[in-house]
This record gives structure tokens, sequence and C-alpha cells, in this order.
């Protein structure tokens, strides 16, 4: 079973009787994991495989680009990337800006 938990506890947390269960439970098998920022590079290569699925291309100067406008949050560049689909027109945002760089395959 596959269990998506985000949580912030702190060491001076003291559980109340209704969340005993589930802190013995976190303890007993929870494991904390680091999540780190992917660097430019792989977030150009994610960008570019996305392209590459809604048929596009993009150079990594533009997908460079795109990080710098969206702070290279992932989320945010999904967002950006979606305005690019042929079946929703794109509003007024860094879409229009590349699209007449991108090109078709």
């Amino acid at each position: 079973m596959c269990v998506w938990c985000s949580a912030t506890i702190r060491s001076e947390y003291k559980p109340n009787g209704q969340l005993r269960k589930l802190s013995e439970t976190l303890k007993k098998h929870a494991q904390v994991l680091e999540f780190q920022k992917p660097s430019e590079r792989e977030l150009c290569t994610w960008i570019a495989r996305h392209f590459r699925a809604e048929g596009k291309l993009i150079s990594d100067k533009l997908a460079s680009y795109l990080i710098f406008l969206t702070g290279g949050g992932m989320t945010q560049l999904e967002g950006e990337i979606k305005k690019f689909r042929p079946t929703r027109p794109a509003r007024k945002s860094s879409a229009q800006i590349l699209t007449r760089w991108s090109r078709p395959f």
C-alpha cells in the first residue's frame, strides 16, 4: 500500500489520543525523503520531453527562457506548456512569446 503524506512534525510535538496511533504508525513505517530542486539542464530535458509529447520542438535556449519566466517551478512550467496544446487557445502569456519559435514535427 502506498500512501502520500506530507507533514511537518516538530520534535516538541505531543500527539493527543486521536493521533497517537497515526503517530506511532508513522514512526514505525514512514521514511523521510528529500526532494532536491532539479537543475536547469534537467528542467530543459523535462520541458523538451513535454513539448515532444505535444508534437512540438523547443530549443534549449527557449526552454531556459521559459524556466526564467516561471521561476523553474515544475507546476508553473506544466501550466505554461499546457497553453501550447492545439485544442485549447493560448492566453496572453509566455506561450505566445515562444510559439513563433517552436515548430511542429
